[in-house]
């Protein structure tokens, strides 16, 4: 596998792994009680790395 895409298919699996585990162990208390905001947010920003587009719900 090509460096770069082991880079981007690692970032990705951060990214979406890294929020659940942390809000599920209650590391992210601190910060916000509702972090749905946060994770489609992060979702957004992954749409966005990877090229694609991500309409937002509702």
């Amino acid at each position: 596998m090509p460096l770069e895409a082991l880079h981007t298919a690692m970032s990705c699996w951060i990214r979406l792994w890294g929020l659940p585990c942390t809000e599920v162990l209650d590391q992210l208390d601190f910060v916000n009680s509702d972090l749905e905001p946060i994770y489609e947010k992060a979702l957004r920003d992954l749409a966005g790395l990877l090229g694609l587009e991500c309409t937002p719900p509702g």
